[in-house]
This record gives structure tokens, C-alpha cells and sequence, in this order.
């Protein structure tokens, strides 16, 4: 752009320099980010189908599937929450399992383990999996009893995590099939999602229920 002097000539040019290149990343970046909350949302909605066609096949009447699923929907949103919070990088076990077991009574409930990180593919149907034995213990296992405990732990062996969940204490309801006590969808969560297999152990009052996986992406 020319600027004139004071006897109303040109005296220069003004010349601006604009570094186009931060801005095309910048765009880039929001094009990836974009097509990467798209992608989440997919996957988000599809495990709300899934959720919804696995609870109707299990539920004996309406109000069971309603509250059922209401259940599984909001583990869901606590895992989006809490993958949301860390930014979708990671999220602490231990947390994962405070926000799923948030209604059991503290002082029936042991939880211990090393620090550990998850991926969201393993925190998702981690989540899930931690929701689902809780339920099927209030309705089903120790907490369906007045003095009934469970104890959740962890540990991790190089890349390898060992969760385990034991009730302690249970009504004796238990007859050692995972049917008619909701322990299929976590199979098949298991199964899906982290590509293992549920190792599981009833006696008459407990369930030991077992899971290994990787931590690898």
C-alpha cells in the first residue's frame, strides 16, 4: 500500500506480510479434529444401539428394560465424562472404578491398585463391565444381602492388567451360569471391545469374577 509525503507524493510502499502457513495448519488441525469428534460420536451412538438391543433381549417386562438401560446409559455418560475431562488421552482406573461404584456404600466396598492409565477403547467397555457386575450384585449377589461385601482389585504385569471382582457374602441365588444374572453382556463386552475372554467362578454365597487384558493400543 503507498503512502504519500508531505508534499502529497509517493513517498513509499507499505508492504504486510501474513504467514499463511499457521493458518493452513491451524485449519488442518481443525479438520482433524473435527472428523475425530464426528468419529466419536459414531462409535458413541452405535454402543447406544448395541446397549438398548442387549437389554430388551435380557429384560422379563418394560419397567426392567427401562431401568436397565437408564443404568447402562449412564455409565456411558460417565465414561464420556470422564474421557472428556482428560481430553480423550487417558483416564485412571481408579477413577473409572470411584465414578461406576459410586453407589455402593463405601464400607462395603474394597478398592485397590497400582496407578494405571486407560486407553478410551479399554476404559469405554471397562466402565461398562465395572456398571454391569454392580447391578447384578444388588440384584442378584452381595449387596442383595445385608452384609455382603465386594473387593475390586488390580494389577499390572508388564503390559498385561489383571482386574478382579469378588463378592463375598452373596444370598445363595447364584447356581453357576452366567444366564439370568446379566453376566452375557459383560462376555460380550469383554469380548468386543478388549478381544478377551471372562473368567468367572461361583460358589454357593460368591462370584469371582476375573479379566485380563493388554494395554497396548
Amino acid at each position: 500500500m503507498p503512502y504519500r509525503d508531505h508534499g502529497e507524493g509517493i513517498g513509499g510502499v507499505v508492504v504486510t506480510i501474513v504467514d499463511a502457513s499457521s493458518l493452513a495448519h491451524a485449519e488442518r488441525q481443525q479438520q482433524m479434529l473435527l472428523a475425530e469428534l464426528n468419529g466419536r460420536v459414531r462409535n458413541m451412538l452405535t454402543a447406544a444401539i448395541d446397549t438398548a438391543r442387549d437389554t430388551r433381549q435380557g429384560a422379563g417386562s418394560i419397567e426392567e428394560f427401562s431401568d436397565r438401560l437408564v443404568g447402562r446409559l449412564r455409565s456411558m455418560a460417565q465414561a464420556y465424562g470422564l474421557l472428556s475431562e482428560a481430553e480423550w488421552t487417558s483416564v485412571s482406573l481408579a477413577d473409572m472404578a470411584q465414578a461406576e461404584l459410586s453407589l455402593i456404600d463405601p464400607s462395603r466396598l474394597d478398592i485397590s491398585g497400582p496407578a494405571l492409565e486407560l486407553q478410551p477403547r479399554q476404559a469405554l467397555p471397562v466402565g461398562m463391565i465395572l456398571r454391569e457386575l454392580a447391578s447384578n450384585a444388588a440384584r442378584h449377589g452381595a449387596l442383595a444381602t445385608e452384609e455382603g461385601r465386594i473387593s475390586l482389585t488390580w494389577d499390572r504385569t508388564g503390559d498385561r492388567v489383571t482386574l478382579g471382582w469378588h463378592e463375598i457374602g452373596g444370598n445363595g441365588a447364584l447356581d453357576g451360569t452366567v444366564n439370568g444374572y446379566g453376566l452375557d453382556l459383560v462376555a460380550a463386552q469383554v469380548e468386543d471391545e478388549l478381544h478377551r475372554k471372562v473368567a468367572t467362578d461361583f460358589s454357593r454365597d460368591d462370584l469371582v469374577f476375573e479379566l485380563s487384558f493388554s494395554l497396548e493400543r
